[in-house]
């Protein structure tokens, strides 16, 4: 069963968040760990989808739209349609306001009827600021025995998102940008930054973006960023070395998702990186 929690701005639907299964025993096709989906910007337009262009195989079907996943923990994959599920535990809050809704998630990662990681997650979608949407991740990770668990070196996982086709380098003209200035897969792919941006064609004469940034908090940042043109991204926090977690010592790591009108220099994504380090109620201020 695919449940999910909607949040809105007033009447209008900006994303649903879809709690993941309820069990690790999952069937082919099931979905195998939470995501968002609609992801919907400023325009009233979905800025995300799933799979692949151009993949008749559906190789890429863990695509999930904007999803947490990692292909290499303990050695097992939790990344593709195979291998780990990452369980929702309980649905600890869900709370609304006029500066925020919020949805906090506990779920536990499973491998084979074994957990492997505990995991709280809290997904804040915050009142827009006209031009742009910021969704906050804020993920808290405990190995789910007394053993440390390690997130083996891969540039799959953890913050992902997958653009609309109409957006993407290599079907829609549109580009790939970070906060070094560089531009599509071929400078982008692989280095080192603060943020990194996916924008492009959502509607005649309309642009629109996501953009990933890397909260300054974060262990390794500014993180490795994984980019395609045709149209997905991810900060990839263990993209140069593995990672072991030990327990009574959380991993915590922090992204912030901006959904905007324009491309990356439109949407000023700079401006709201800098305003990361601050509280984030100010990020339309």
């Amino acid at each position: 069963m695919n449940r999910a929690v909607e949040l809105f701005e007033g009447n209008d639907l900006v994303t649903g968040y879809h709690l993941g299964p309820s069990s690790a025993s999952v069937a082919d096709g099931d979905y195998r760990r939470p995501f968002l989906y609609p992801v919907i910007g400023p325009d009233g337009i979905s800025l995300t989808e799933f799979g692949k262009p151009h993949d008749p195989t559906l190789s890429h079907a863990h695509h999930y739209s904007l999803w947490i996943a990692h292909s290499n923990v303990d050695g097992h994959d939790f990344w593709s349609e195979k291998g780990g599920v990452i369980v929702q535990n309980r649905l600890d809050l869900q709370e609304d306001g006029p500066v925020f809704a919020r949805v906090v998630q506990s779920t536990k990662w499973v491998f084979e009827k074994t957990d492997l990681l505990h995991e709280r997650r809290e997904v804040t979608l915050y009142k827009s600021t006209g031009d742009a949407r910021v969704i906050d991740f804020d993920l808290q990770f405990t190995p789910a025995g007394k053993e440390p668990v390690t997130f083996g070196k891969s540039t799959f996982g953890f913050m992902a998102a997958r653009v609309r086709q109409s957006m993407t380098v290599f079907d829609g003209g549109g580009e790939i940008t970070n906060s070094n200035g560089d531009v599509n897969e071929s400078h982008v792919h692989l280095k080192h930054a603060n943020w990194i941006d996916l924008a492009g064609p959502i509607a005649p004469g309309k642009w629109g973006g996501v953009s990933i940034l890397d909260n300054p908090a974060n262990p390794n940042h500014p993180t490795m960023f994984h980019c395609r043109n045709d149209g997905w991204a991810c900060a990839s926090f263990t993209g140069e070395a593995s990672f072991t977690l030990v327990p009574d010592k959380p991993l915590h790591l922090r992204y912030r998702i901006l959904l905007h009108r324009g491309n990356a220099a439109d949407a000023h994504v700079d401006r709201f990186f800098s305003g990361y380090i601050t509280p984030a109620v100010s990020v339309g201020e």
